[in-house]
Order: C-alpha cells, then structure tokens, then sequence
C-alpha cells in the first residue's frame, strides 16, 4: 500500500516522466526501496534455515546495486564491464573488477546449486512462496527482454514512438512487480510453520 501511495503521490505532484518512466523516477527508486527491505528479511530468513544460505541477501543486494547502476560504477568503462579487461587502466582496477564479477558468479551459482532442489519442490507441493518466486521471475526476464530489445525493436518496425515510452512503462513496472513479489515470497517462507 505505501508503494501504490508514493506512486500515486509522485504522479500527481511530478507527472508520469517522474513518477513513471524516468531511470530516476518513483518506480525505479521504490523497486530499490522494496528490494533493500527484501534483502532484510532474507538475512531473518538465513538465520532460520541457516548461515550457509547468505547467497539468499547476497543476490537481493546485487539486485538492488544493479537499481543503482553499480556496473558502471568506479572504473572506466565500468566495474563489471568485460570490456575492462582490455582497457589501458591499471591492473588492479582489473583484479577488483575480475573478484566482484567472481563473487556475483559464486552467488549465482550458490542459488543456483542450493536453490533449485528447494524451488522445484515447492512448485510442486504448491508452496505459495515457490509460485511467488516464479512469478518474480517471470517479471525478471520481461524486464530484461523490454530493456534490452527495445531500441532494436523499434528501429526494426518503425513503429510509432510513443509504444517505445509504453514499453519503458512496462519495463519499470515490471521491476517493481518482482521487487514485490520477492518481498512476498519471503513473508510466505518467514512465516511460522504449522503443524500439517
């Protein structure tokens, strides 16, 4: 509810760019709002099933640096660039950049590993937190596939410009839709177990 609030709130005061479609906007920030909160409960989740899952708020914190730009961050042409690797800057730029890109690649396999199992499992016992991650999942990959085709598919089509601006739209509210859902699938596992 406070989400829909400061949304409603940053549309009437500021407009849709603001509020909406902006790389800066109110979507934009409340996702990496919701995410930082979600990477919270995931620490309260790590300390029930156990300390082995840190990769859980491991990967919620990647999520919500990637809502700030931290690739580009830091170095020239961007912390977790691989175009780092053959730019004229200084071999320790390239180290930090190669361990960061190691970490993310450990924690990404670390859920991948210890997650699966648990995630499959869930889906198919109808777990509501399992079906809440897929869900956010789901939104993950449109967000990836809007922000990523977009330019291409409209240069391709010539379709007219203002379908880009809903794409954007789209784009940024699916974000907000997995930062949600994330957030749902970790109440659902946080809650206390009942018997049966």
């Amino acid at each position: 509810m406070l989400t829909f609030a400061v949304l409603l709130v940053a549309y009437v005061l500021f407009g849709a760019e603001a509020a909406i479609r902006s790389e800066s906007g109110a979507v934009e920030r409340m996702s990496l709002v919701i995410l930082l909160y979600a990477m919270v409960l995931a620490v309260l989740l790590t300390r029930q099933i156990g300390a082995r899952y840190w990769h859980l708020p491991a990967l919620l914190g990647i999520f919500a640096l990637r809502e700030l730009d931290f690739h580009d961050w830091f170095f020239e042409p961007g912390l977790l660039h691989v175009g780092i690797f053959d730019a004229p800057v200084p071999l320790w730029q390239k180290a930090v950049s190669g361990l960061t890109m190691l970490l993310i690649l450990v924690t990404l396999g670390r859920v991948v590993l210890l997650g699966t199992r648990p995630f499959l499992i869930g889906l198919w016992r109808r777990a509501r937190w399992s079906w809440a991650l897929a869900g956010a999942g789901a939104l993950a990959v449109l967000s990836v596939v809007f922000d990523e085709t977009r330019e291409a598919w409209f240069e391709a089509t010539g379709v007219d410009y203002s379908w880009k601006s809903v794409m954007s739209i789209a784009e940024e509210l699916a974000e907000l839709g997995m930062a949600l859902l994330i957030v749902l699938a970790l109440l659902l596992a946080l809650r206390p177990r009942k018997a049966g």
